[in-house]
């Protein structure tokens, strides 16, 4: 088995978001460089978790899914990629998710079963995207069919807001500590038909209970302003719109220290990479 650390990030032009990769780097002498001998993934968001001694690896796959108003527009589902505990370099496609759901993680649950939160979307009814959970016995129980069948908990999202799960941490208690994120948006279009949005996330974690589907309120744990000023971001153009990704914190993982603080690692306006040194956010659940 290989036991080299890797961090896998995700790596566009700064004017794109078609051509994203799932790139796995290595560190020497502090600086992290792409690992030359693993193949990079046409997948954005990239994450992984190790279950049952297995390595769980996914992303999210983009395809063209042109509309009247956007032509330039983009359609995403999750894959998920497994190595049979042969090692990073033996990752096999799977399971794809349902179209249009990102946001789908797993995690080893002490009862033996797998914990699997979903994030299911329905724009007719108004869900840009709420939090599902449902418990799999085994990794060959995920499919799209179950995917689509967990149930929706019961979140403080309101109409104009969306969120999903980045990453669980099974808590001593044997809850869930979850980092997650909470969106929203605001669009304005000028006489001529142009359309400028900027998107708002946030970081924020909270407990969630399996066994009785209690969920602690959300608690931001980072935003932009937390941030240098400075620090770069994406900005999308096309004929019809411009989107701004400016006050985007999206986290990709917390490392849970011993002596009670945390590494928070976050993208910051689809751009840049950090890590912010806080609290462990999980002590009080525990």
């Amino acid at each position: 088995m290989d036991e080299t650390e890797y961090i896998v990030g995700r790596v566009e032009s700064p004017e794109l978001e078609t051509d994203s990769q799932a790139v796995f780097f290595t560190e020497k002498n502090e600086i992290w460089t792409p690992d030359k001998n693993i193949q990079p993934f046409d997948l954005q968001d990239p994450f992984f978790k190790k279950i049952n001694g297995e390595l769980i690896f996914g992303g999210i796959k983009t395809f063209p899914k042109p509309t009247k108003d956007y032509p330039e527009a983009l359609g995403y589902k999750t894959v998920f990629y497994r190595d049979h505990k042969k090692g990073l370099k033996e990752l096999e496609q799977f399971v794809e998710g349902p179209d249009g759901m990102k946001g789908i993680r797993l995690t080893a649950l002490r009862n033996g079963k797998i914990g699997m939160f979903t994030r299911p979307q329905d724009w007719e009814q108004g869900n840009k995207g709420k939090m599902g959970f449902a418990m799999l016995n085994s990794l060959e129980d995920l499919n799209t069919e179950n995917i689509s069948k967990a149930e929706l908990i019961n979140m403080q999202f309101n109409s104009e807001e969306w969120g999903g799960v980045n990453q669980i941490h099974v808590l001593s208690n044997n809850k869930l500590g979850i980092i997650g994120h909470i969106a929203s948006s605001e669009a304005k279009t000028d006489e001529n038909g142009y359309t400028t949005e900027t998107k708002d996330y946030y970081a924020v974690a909270f407990c969630y209970d399996p066994e009785t589907q209690e969920t602690t309120p959300f608690e931001i744990i980072a935003q932009r302003k937390d941030l240098p000023d400075e620090l770069p971001a994406k900005i999308l153009k096309s004929e019809k719109k411009t989107t701004v990704l400016e006050n985007i914190i999206y986290p990709s993982g917390l490392m849970r220290n011993k002596d009670g603080t945390a590494d928070l690692y976050i993208s910051v306006g689809d751009s840049s990479e950090g890590i912010i040194e806080m609290p462990d956010p999980f002590l009080k659940y525990e």
